[in-house]
């Protein structure tokens, strides 16, 4: 699988700095938009051209997947770091185009938006709420009413069908670089996972990267082994959550080297024959109820996902804790 992050150079952001996304209050904006033409139409060339070099290799034949990972993995930073709307004039264009193709008449929008004094040519982008004075925030509920929320609403799916373009554009650009049959992707599967992911893939196989990197904070640490057992505990804990829950899983980084010892040759050795018989396992559906949370709640929310975030955080809490292994949390001076 060859993974590659095409992001533009310091020199076309210098001269294309319009082109970026542009939340509020940000002065640097470190971004491409997800509304610009120009960027995206760069980053396709740009794809198809490494596929193409790859593809001239002698070892062409045994890559089974390009995978793009374009810029940051597959996520939109300015979300990341909390920031919904871009406010790019672009996005801006985007925005009044999508509106006056879903409203079709001014006074469609003004109904929807509950403001008589609305017009296609110029609603703006929403402003963030969620970053407005504290007791203003405190006191927003989770669930909105329609109405009130049809920016957020509207906005979302204008989001949706912008990364639904950009999607297909760059695997169309994969296959422009490539004359056989091979895998292509955009991001990292393991970020989109939620309720709901498990019943569009029954019956395909589905894998994750046991990728179970910290960042230091000072000198404090979580989670990376410091030697062969806790090496042997972390990753027999990730192996039970994956084989538990229907899935697998391939060695990534662990933090540390995986091959540092020869102790750690045979953990990874008796791991994989577990990967083999775990394909003869018996399976069976056990009787349990589910609350799924569909794409289209999202829009039924203030926008914060703080329900969400809890609940898929606080399953994967429980799920380490039920694995069986237990996992040692230090903090030291």
């Amino acid at each position: 699988m060859v993974r590659f992050t095409p992001s533009p150079p310091t020199s076309w952001k210098a001269l294309h700095l319009n082109e970026y996304a542009l939340p509020e209050a940000i002065t640097t904006p470190g971004s491409p938009s997800l509304a610009s033409d120009l960027f995206w139409e760069a980053m396709a060339r740009v794809s198809t051209t490494i596929v193409q070099y790859c593809e001239s290799r002698p070892w062409a034949d045994r890559l089974m997947e390009y995978a793009n990972f374009h810029v940051t993995e597959g996520t939109h930073m300015p979300v990341d770091l909390g920031w919904l709307y871009d406010h790019n004039p672009v996005m801006v264009t985007r925005w009044r185009t999508f509106l006056q193709a879903k409203y079709r008449i001014e006074e469609a929008l003004q109904k929807a938006y509950g403001d008589e004094a609305l017009t296609f040519g110029t609603m703006q982008v929403p402003r963030e709420p969620l970053r407005g004075a504290v007791p203003d925030v405190t006191n927003m509920l989770y669930w909105q009413p329609t109405q009130q929320n049809q920016g957020l609403r509207d906005y979302l799916e204008l989001q949706r069908d912008l990364w639904h373009k950009r999607f297909r554009q760059i695997c169309a650009a994969i296959e422009d670089g490539v004359n056989r049959r091979v895998v292509s992707s955009m991001m990292r599967s393991n970020r989109l996972c939620r309720a709901g992911t498990w019943a569009r893939h029954r019956g395909t196989y589905y894998f994750a990267e046991m990728d179970q990197r910290t960042v230091p904070l000072g000198e404090i640490d979580y989670g990376t082994p410091r030697n062969d057992r806790e090496f042997a505990a972390l990753t027999w804990r990730n192996f039970a959550t994956t084989w538990t829950r229907g899935f697998n899983a391939y060695l990534f980084d662990i933090g540390g080297g995986f091959y540092d010892t020869e102790a750690r040759h045979d953990i990874i050795g008796r791991q994989i024959e577990m990967i083999k018989d775990s394909l003869h396992w018996p399976h069976e559906n056990m009787p349990g109820i589910a609350m799924i949370i569909d794409d289209t709640a999202v829009l039924e929310t203030n926008g914060s996902g703080n329900f969400l975030n809890k609940a898929v955080m606080w399953e994967q809490k429980m799920g380490i804790a039920r694995c069986g292994v237990l996992q040692e949390i230090r903090m030291e001076k």
